[in-house]
């Protein structure tokens, strides 16, 4: 039986089990898990204000938060460092998972139980939940890792780590195995609410026992076993048996990929119960400066991979999407307007070596958890080398998106091109007709570009040539950037161009179809839904 079949059956067998029964009894907490939960607004010492600006407004907003309150700042903090002292008591000695919960992201700060070595805890943390009191208020669960403590009391201490802004804490939370916390609720309780005729579905934290609806059989033992994904008459197979693989895949942004390692292993195993055996990861591997990989980014994106790997998860990498960066003029690429770089990778050498730069260290640097780089790691099943971006959708406006400094660039590489196919380029504008647009200037050899509309509309020689230069240009892109992973670096797996829709289907679809085909695979995005409406559509 195959996958789309086991997951057929697993469907029907958790549809069959949701038949209407009467409200459960409140559960307790999973058996064997001892907990220690303790407010965030009752430390034992600290020098938070009293008051704050996030306290809730109403009941509605009280009942969001675990006995109804938190503890929190906003503003200048007037040179002090704000601390938080708590006295713990553990009922028996083991490894602890260690959970806050706090407002979103804001408020980065360190924790240390008794005189052990800090932990710090970043802008960058990933949720684990999320519970709005009302717009842009939030309370989330973060996990901070494992700690090991003695039965007994121990004092923890919290010192944030900004002189300014927004921190709250609405409780905190030790457990002896890791479960996912659920807003308020402490590790035995349950919401226990359901319409008439249907039961609350709230499973405790799964301990992965045995279970006739586990499809991790259907995965290898681990990712890579019948060696590199490889492409054969249309289909995905396995290098070392030939045979057939089909992917059931979901996307992971830095979110997720930046989560603790006991969630990312958690996690890792809950994906491969429910039959997933390839995970996209989905973002940009730099930190502040955008020219240089952030090294402990790196870190938990090879733990991660590691962790998906052990449960026969493949990976797909994903990279560059023009939105996860905006440039200003101070960038030196021209008048960016605080705007993202559309097309740039295909036309901007400097660039260019800044995206191969993020490659080569990605690719090529060992694995610290396997002693492996992924250019060897047939785990790596796929690369992906650009997210949703080409010369052929609506985003490509010269001199609007993409600045005249630019343009030039790509003018130049036009001119060029015209005059190898008609002699010169005066020739190529007199073939079109002698009419000019902004970009045309023999003197300097630069042709403009006509807008996206215009060349699927008028159709004429200058509209043709347009579309067949930019064709070529893209298609160019992807083999040089196919043969720089696979080649330079030396990847076995396989490569994707990109997987953009365009601005029209008809016409300039399949240019663009025919830029990507000079890699391994093709992909395409299509995005559906319904009517979002309500108080927070917007969100």
């Amino acid at each position: 039986m195959d996958r789309k079949s086991w997951v057929v059956l697993l469907l029907l067998a958790v549809t069959a089990g949701c038949s209407a029964q009467p409200p459960a009894p409140r559960q307790t907490a999973p058996t064997g898990l001892v907990w220690v939960w303790w407010e965030g607004e009752k430390p034992s010492a600290t020098n938070f204000p009293e008051r704050h600006s996030f306290e809730p407004a109403n009941p509605q907003e009280a009942n969001v938060l675990s006995e109804g309150k938190w503890i929190g700042a906003d503003g200048n903090y007037g040179g002090k460092t704000l601390f938080l002292e708590y006295e713990v008591k553990v009922p028996q000695t083991g490894n602890y998972f260690f959970f806050a919960r706090k407002f979103w992201k804001h408020g980065p700060f360190r924790w240390r139980f008794d005189d052990s070595e800090w932990h710090t805890c970043g802008r960058d943390v990933s949720l684990l939940d999320e519970a709005p009191l009302r717009p842009l208020l939030v309370a989330n669960w973060v996990s901070l890792g494992q700690v090991k403590l003695a039965a007994g009391t121990h004092r923890l201490r919290i010192e944030v780590l900004q002189n300014e802004g927004a921190v709250c804490f609405d409780a905190f939370l030790l457990t002896s195995s890791y479960i996912i916390p659920r807003g308020k609720l402490k590790p035995n309780e349950r919401y226990n609410l359901a319409m008439d005729g249907w039961f609350a579905f709230e499973p405790s934290p799964d301990a992965f026992r045995p279970s006739p609806i586990d499809l991790r059989f259907l995965n290898e033992k681990f990712a890579g076993e019948n060696g590199w994904i490889t492409v054969k008459n249309g289909q995905f197979v396995h290098s070392k048996t030939g045979k057939p693989v089909r992917f059931w895949a979901v996307n992971a942004g830095p979110d997720i990929i930046r989560m603790d390692r006991a969630s990312v292993d958690y996690l890792a195993r809950h994906l491969a119960k429910y039959g997933v055996n390839m995970v996209r990861m989905h973002g940009g591997i730099w930190g502040s400066d955008y020219t240089k990989v952030d090294r402990d980014y790196l870190d938990r994106y090879f733990y991660f991979i590691t962790a998906m790997k052990r449960q026969g998860i493949y990976v797909t990498l994903s990279i560059y999407f023009p939105l996860w960066l905006r440039f200003t003029p101070q960038d030196g690429y021209g008048d960016y307007n605080n705007q993202h770089p559309f097309a740039m990778p295909f036309f901007n050498k400097r660039f260019q070596e800044i995206y191969k730069g993020w490659w080569r260290e990605l690719m090529t640097t060992p694995n610290p958890y396997t002693g492996v780089a992924l250019k060897d790691e047939p785990a790596v099943a796929m690369v992906e080398l650009m997210n949703e971006d080409s010369y052929f959708f609506w985003t490509f406006t010269p001199y609007q998106n993409i600045p005249a400094q630019q343009m030039e660039i790509l003018e130049k590489e036009f001119g060029s091109w015209l005059k190898a196919k008609y002699g010169s380029l005066g020739a190529a504008f007199a073939a079109w007709g002698g009419n000019r647009i902004r970009g045309d200037d023999e003197a300097t050899g630069r042709a403009g570009f006509m807008g996206l509309w215009e060349m699927f509309n008028q159709r004429n020689k200058r509209a043709q040539d347009t579309a067949e230069f930019l064709a070529k240009h893209q298609r160019a892109f992807f083999q040089q950037m196919r043969d720089y992973v696979k080649k330079e670096l030396g990847y076995r797996g396989l490569v994707q161009a990109s997987n953009w829709i365009t601005a029209n289907a008809q016409i300039l679809g399949p240019l663009d179809k025919w830029s990507n085909a000079v890699c391994d695979y093709m992909d395409r995005h299509g995005y559906f839904g319904g009517p979002h409406e309500g108080e927070r559509a917007g969100w």
